[in-house]
């Protein structure tokens, strides 16, 4: 009876062990192909340190929203509702404390601070991970475009994000209409 109880205790650790990483990579891979394409600007950020390891640090010009509630928490959760403008780039609808409708396409954020009758909130896609031998370029190309955003309509430095259901999934970073992606690694 013993060893029967542990052999089923057994197949159970090992059914989460491999469900929850699972249930996550189907739930992203869900999003990615089924999910809605949106184009989310980026913000310059310090071009001294736009990495930390293999990944971009990114930053959004979509981060706050006029708005007349004004019980807004720092760290409370904050529901993003989004539409397109005619070139796929993300405007915000709406903002809410509560859980939209599911006909609506939204993002869970967190509540960074309220003032000046705007909330202000980061979005949960704030990294880019991508392949090591391409980091010195991708940093090379991201101060130039996005450190300097001067010389470029802010339009060429976006993340293509898909959204579905609130999950969201970073496809691609385009930096001066360049997709990180398709770097080779060797400096131009």
């Amino acid at each position: 009876m013993k060893k029967q109880l542990v052999f089923w205790l057994f197949i159970i650790l090992v059914l989460v062990q491999w469900g929850i990483p699972g249930i996550m990579i189907y739930r992203s891979e869900d999003t990615f192909r089924n999910g809605e394409a949106f184009k989310f600007v980026l913000r310059p950020v310090d071009p001294t340190d736009p990495f930390r390891g293999e990944y971009i640090t990114l930053t959004y010009i979509l981060d706050e929203f006029a708005t007349a509630e004004k019980e807004w928490k720092y760290h409370s959760d904050i529901f993003i509702i989004l539409h397109r403008d005619e070139n796929g780039i993300a405007i915000i609808k709406n903002v809410s404390p509560k859980l939209p409708a599911s006909t609506e396409t939204f993002v869970k954020a967190k509540v960074t601070g309220y003032y000046g009758g705007k909330v202000h909130f980061q979005l949960p896609f704030n990294r880019f991970y991508m392949e090591e031998y391409r980091a010195y370029e991708a940093e090379r190309l991201f101060r130039e475009q996005v450190g300097n955003s001067d010389n470029r309509a802010e339009e060429d430095n976006y993340a293509v994000v898909f959204i579905k259901g609130g999950h969201a999934v970073i496809a691609d970073v385009f930096l001066g209409g360049r997709s990180v992606s398709d770097l080779n690694g060797s400096s131009n």
